[in-house]
């Protein structure tokens, strides 16, 4: 598991490998339940990077030069039993990276890289595919703010289980404690993100608060105040993405190392099949409490 790549892909850390693990253990699950069905199962990865993820060690910070690659995404797909691999990303030296990592592989006839947007080429396969006779898991797992609502819209008209890394950290940026703080930019951001702009009824509270301490008998201005906490924000993702998706579990809050909570890991069904969503339901429960998760 070393890094025998041209590239590195230095990112993320403990947080990351518990994400990793859990997309995995469903994979695995996944295309065990599959191996008797006569569909056609897909494995779609939004950000696929190199194949690797390389982070750094606590030493490093202390001037170190260690550096530990372990499998990604990527790698983990190709020791399951998928039809088909679409491998996407924009980065010139990941597809190379990519492009190597096929030439070398077994099932390199079943694995087509991508080159691009990824909000742009998932909308593109989730309508090029036919989801009458293919079935697959997507795994879309940004760095940041990059998935538009549209491209979730469209995976949850497949047949496709998703799982998905939501920037926690973007939204709270972006949605200011005071309300008066939010401009365009902000407002346009978080609209793109969660599809309506009906967040910012949602997400503050309708009652003004008094800006200054003497209150708003000496001129002070009132406005509203951002009302949720972290899991009041994770809550209102799940209702949002429940307006697409047939089934959203509750994510996994994942932290950085400080216990700061950065991303919430979601998984998603867009089949509405009661038989799909009983199994996916059964696979989930499985992995979570087999890790804990």
């Amino acid at each position: 598991m070393g890094n025998t790549s041209k590239a590195t892909h230095i990112f993320g850390g403990a947080h990351t490998r518990r994400k990793l693990e859990i997309l995995r253990a469903y994979m695995g699950l996944f295309t065990k339940a599959m191996k008797n069905q006569t569909w056609d199962i897909h494995y779609i990865d939004g950000f696929a990077g190199t194949g690797e993820q390389s982070f750094k060690t606590d030493q490093d910070l202390l001037g170190g030069e260690s550096i530990i690659s372990l499998d990604g995404s990527v790698k983990m797909a190709l020791e399951e039993s998928f039809a088909h691999y679409h491998f996407i990303e924009l980065k010139k030296d990941h597809i190379e990276a990519l492009e190597e990592l096929k030439a070398t592989s077994e099932k390199k006839n079943q694995i087509h890289i991508h080159q691009g947007d990824a909000n742009t080429l998932v909308k593109d396969l989730c309508q090029q595919i036919d989801w009458r006779s293919n079935r697959g898991i997507i795994f879309i797992d940004p760095y940041g703010m990059e998935v538009d609502w549209e491209t979730l819209a469209a995976i949850a008209n497949t047949k496709l289980d998703m799982w998905f890394l939501f920037p926690l950290t973007g939204l709270i940026r972006n949605a200011p404690k005071s309300k008066r703080a939010l401009d365009s930019h902000k407002r346009a951001a978080l609209t793109r993100i969660l599809g309506t702009p009906e967040w910012e009824d949602k997400l503050y509270s309708q009652e003004e608060v008094a800006v200054g301490a003497t209150g708003d008998l000496f001129g002070d201005t009132c406005e509203p105040e951002l009302q949720l906490n972290v899991k009041g924000l994770e809550h209102y993702v799940t209702e949002r993405l429940g307006t697409i998706f047939s089934h959203v579990a509750e994510p996994v809050t994942l932290h950085n190392k400080l216990n700061v909570p950065i991303f919430s890991f979601y998984f998603a069904i867009a089949n509405d099949s009661a038989n799909a969503k009983d199994l996916a339901n059964r696979l989930v429960t499985g992995v979570r409490k087999s890790l804990r998760a």
